[in-house]
């Protein structure tokens, strides 16, 4: 039996993550093979939470920009107060 890597297209296996709410569910999905770390880990689990003062919106929208992330990679976005 071959694995879900070589049975799914990526963008599949982008989708099945975006349905995971906490970064440990994308953790351990990530950790359950070679493959699947090497999707989750960079693209979902270390850029789903921004935290950023309303002062720092105009470096973080240049970071998103540049970063090219897809919507489903950032789950959270909270504008602080100064």
């Amino acid at each position: 039996m071959s694995a879900i890597t070589d049975r799914l297209p990526i963008e599949t296996i982008h989708e099945i993550i975006t349905f995971l709410d906490s970064p440990s569910d994308v953790l351990s999905f990530g950790l359950s093979s070679k493959t699947l770390a090497e999707i989750s880990i960079p693209h979902h689990y270390i850029y789903r939470v921004f935290r950023v003062k309303l002062s720092e919106s105009a470096p973080i929208s240049r970071f998103f920009a540049q970063a090219d992330l897809a919507a489903g990679e950032v789950r959270e976005l909270d504008i602080l107060p100064e």
